[in-house]
């Protein structure tokens, strides 16, 4: 797409006010590109790629198209790692389409997608949704005390209370349409990821967990050995640091209700199974208490 270059390009030469000239290979610093759905690994898989690297700078989650004319328009040598979340470029498909393609002046050494287990990723939106609530004020102490007390009874009783009674409770206390949403990204993200360009490196939240880095390393040319352990952005994130907690917070009910909504995506992705873990009760530090210390930052 040729001519699509060159209008972005045109466009680039407009706003960063450089010369219009072919810039190709003059960035020496290695871009690198992280992208994935929000609650899928993109801070921690992006922060490992950038303490692994020399004198390497962070862009986090730019969503305004700005900041590719202004790394147009860097003359830095310095490395880069910019994490992206997909669904903050919903309204600008087309922009976001021409970055992943190299249809841009500003062109990534390296494009990383990485996807995550949809049922842990319900789980990890559902207890992470206070944030973004608290940084909108639409979170209260009332709703938070009530929102919490649900939370509590799931604790207590996992296999009695469903994700459908949370989900419900939640919509009701804070006026969301939490799984409406939820769906919509899911099947957005469904077609891109059939359509995804080929360039477009495509790895698993829980291989990076595992530490199977082996494929990713042969496509960076480097070794991934960067320590994100005292990391401010990962701080403020991480809650469990692993995976499969959606086998002890759905339960049969659940699965029933959403297996139709997840199977064709995850069947693109590589999950399966169905199984459950019965549980007699949930570690608050990773439910209630979690919740709570998002309020706090």
């Amino acid at each position: 797409m040729k001519s699509l270059r060159s209008f972005f390009k045109s466009k680039f030469t407009e706003v960063a006010g450089v010369p219009n000239e072919d810039v190709s290979g003059s960035e020496p610093g290695l871009k690198i590109l992280v992208v994935g759905k929000a609650k899928t690994g993109t801070t921690y898989l992006s922060k490992l790629i950038q303490h692994s690297l020399p004198d390497c700078r962070y862009q986090m989650e730019p969503k305004d198209p700005k900041f590719l004319f202004d790394l147009y328009a860097d003359e830095s040598n310095d490395n880069l790692v910019t994490k992206i979340i997909f669904e903050h470029w919903d309204k600008s498909p087309n922009v976001r389409m021409a970055m992943l393609m190299d249809e841009l002046p500003f062109v990534y050494n390296k494009k990383i997608l990485i996807v995550r287990d949809p049922r842990d990723e319900l789980v990890s939106r559902l207890l992470y949704i206070v944030k973004p609530l608290k940084d909108q004020g639409k979170l209260t102490g009332e709703s938070l005390t009530e929102w919490l007390g649900v939370l509590n009874r799931k604790e207590e009783s996992p296999g009695e209370v469903s994700l459908d009674y949370m989900i419900t409770s939640l919509d009701r206390i804070f006026g969301t349409s939490f799984l409406d949403a939820f769906t919509r990204h899911l099947t957005s993200f469904s077609a891109f990821f059939r359509a995804k360009p080929r360039s477009l490196f495509a790895i698993r939240y829980e291989d990076v967990v595992d530490g199977k880095l082996d494929r990713l390393e042969e496509y960076l040319d480097f070794k991934i050995q960067g320590d994100v352990q005292h990391d401010a952005y990962i701080k403020q994130t991480k809650r469990s640091g692993g995976y499969g907690d959606w086998r002890r917070f759905f339960t049969q009910e659940d699965v029933e209700n959403l297996a139709p909504i997840m199977q064709e995506y995850m069947s693109q992705i590589g999950y399966s199974d169905w199984n459950l873990d019965t549980v007699e009760k949930l570690d608050s530090r990773t439910v209630s208490e979690y919740v709570k210390s998002l309020t706090k930052r």
